[in-house]
This record gives C-alpha cells, sequence and structure tokens, in this order.
C-alpha cells in the first residue's frame, strides 16, 4: 500500500473485498497502520483510507458510473 501511495500520491484510498468485509474495522486499522509506517512523510497524514460501503457490486457500479460520465450520460442530481 506504501508503495501506491508514494506513486500516486493518492487522497484516499478505498479497501474492499471479502476479507474486508468480513473484518472491515481491524483490516482497514492494520492497513491504514502499515501505509503511514512506510510511505514518504509527504503523504502519511494527508491519505484517508476507507472501506468500500458497495460490496461485491463497487467495481460493477463504479464502472457503470465511469462509463456514463465518460459518455456525458450521467444522471443529474
Amino acid at each position: 500500500m506504501a508503495v501506491v501511495l508514494n506513486l500516486l500520491a493518492a487522497d484516499c484510498v478505498v479497501l474492499g473485498g471479502g476479507l474486508v468485509e468480513a473484518l472491515p474495522k481491524i483490516f482497514r486499522e492494520e492497513v491504514e497502520a502499515a501505509a503511514k509506517a512506510r510511505a514518504m512523510a509527504a503523504f502519511r497524514n494527508r491519505v484517508k483510507i476507507v472501506t468500500a460501503k458497495l460490496g461485491d457490486d463497487a467495481a460493477i457500479l463504479g464502472s457503470a458510473r465511469f462509463a456514463a460520465e465518460t459518455l456525458n450520460i450521467a444522471p443529474h442530481r
């Protein structure tokens, strides 16, 4: 995770998958601690690590939303 933070300078990392769904708090806390211990100082306190709220549907819903926005057909809110 720290390598990804250092490479992409991400503001937010969303964790998902079966292990995260089974142990969301423990998994997030461990990943966050490890990432902050190993990431460059400039990124340690900037990144927010969260667990996905859409479960198994997150990837397909995100892909659909991205496609809709790319094609300029996203629903208006």
